[in-house]
């Protein structure tokens, strides 16, 4: 596990207009909720946090925070971040206190490994779950957990209880759920094309009896009075 550094500003306005005033001078707004309760209103450099999360415990990083007038740096963790998915920017963000003795609960992400023989065959892998939620110490917790896919055929599927889990860790997530399965590929069913009468194109017109009658009697008429 991994440790970062990171300083925070108090801010002194709340609300939607202090979070506007934020990010008008370049500062991500936030939240440090610390162990007794109690929430600080802060501000952070958004490069600086985006640099923070970016190391190879992701979003699980414990962060050291230092907030200006409040004494020594404070441990915590990304509790919620909120990002702008049209624009990509990161709107807001909640630190929580937490203590290096104590468990805390966190999501570790899955890191596939090796090649399925069933994807060469043709097959698709589809991944069921992307994350395993867990229970540890803040220093237990794993960057992420491995999943060797190398085994698995068309039809094969692996759930949490095929993994190695850390001994100090405890899984959270229901260990009979599937992770990843090798499924056959999809048949597309290309539908026949209807008949379509040609445009322009008008069909013949049958005469009825009683039209060929009148046509026959109307030249016979015209031959006679010739």
């Amino acid at each position: 596990m991994e440790f970062a550094e990171l300083k925070a500003q108090s801010r002194a306005r709340t609300g939607k207009g202090g979070a506007k005033e934020c990010r008008r001078n370049g500062l991500l707004p936030g939240i440090f909720y610390r162990k007794d309760n109690e929430s600080i209103p802060l501000a952070v450099d958004p490069k600086q946090l985006d640099k923070v999360l970016n190391t190879h415990a992701g979003s699980n990083v414990i962060i050291r925070l230092s907030l200006d007038g409040a004494g020594e740096p404070v441990d915590v963790i990304v509790k919620e971040l909120q990002v702008d998915n049209l624009k990509g920017t990161m709107r807001h963000v909640d630190f929580c206190h937490i203590l290096l003795d104590r468990k805390i609960k966190s999501s570790v992400p899955f890191k596939i490994i090796g090649e399925a023989p069933g994807v060469t065959q043709g097959g698709i892998l589809e991944h069921i779950h992307w994350s395993v939620e867990i229970e540890s110490l803040p220093l237990d917790i794993p960057d992420n957990i491995e999943i060797d896919v190398s085994e698995l055929e068309i039809g094969d599927s692996l759930s949490i209880s095929d993994l190695a889990i850390p001994e100090k860790v405890t899984v959270l997530t229901d260990v009979d759920a599937t992770i990843v399965h090798v499924v056959p590929p999809r048949v597309e069913v290309v539908e026949e094309p209807e008949e379509v009468e040609e445009e322009g194109v008008e069909p013949e017109l049958v005469a009825d009896e009683g039209e060929k009658e009148a046509e026959k009697a109307e030249a016979e008429g015209k031959s006679g009075t010739d």
